[in-house]
């Protein structure tokens, strides 16, 4: 029996791969898409949940997303210099200064804003980033990083 499977795969093994290939652009082409193609975190969400319904809120209320995807914390034990904490502040007022007086909208895949939050302890810094439409949760991460 394994010897004749064997045969059967090797002698078919294009029309299986034709097989995979028609698959795949069946699925591509007849199952409903997002749309958005971003790949971000609302695309494992259905679209009638009550955490997209709050976020569409929020952002129709206010021009900058309240709600931050990301959040990068800064921590060490024993305390971060002050020349640290203060790069920390200074390199997130200045991104978002930057996408302020750019003279064109952001692209996808860029940081829109950065918030650093006083934290109120010398041993961590937080800050929160807010991202451009379609940009993907690989792409947040390697920004954040």
């Amino acid at each position: 029996m394994g010897h004749g499977y064997r045969v059967a795969v090797t002698a078919g093994r294009w029309v299986i791969v034709a097989v995979w290939v028609a698959l795949a652009v069946g699925f591509t082409a007849f199952l409903p898409s997002s749309g958005g193609g971003g790949g971000g975190f609302g695309d494992l969400l259905p679209p009638d949940s009550p955490v997209l319904r709050i976020e569409q809120r929020i952002l129709d209320q206010f021009r900058v997303p309240v709600l931050s995807g990301t959040t990068v914390v800064v921590h060490q034990e024993g305390g971060l210099s002050l020349l640290t904490r203060a790069d920390s502040v200074l390199w997130a007022l200045a991104t978002t200064q930057d996408v302020l007086d750019a003279p064109e909208p952001p692209i996808p895949g860029q940081i829109v804003a950065a918030i650093p939050v006083p934290t109120g302890t010398a041993n961590t810094t937080v800050t929160y980033l807010y991202m451009s439409d379609r940009t993907g949760t690989r792409n947040t991460d390697r920004l954040a990083n």
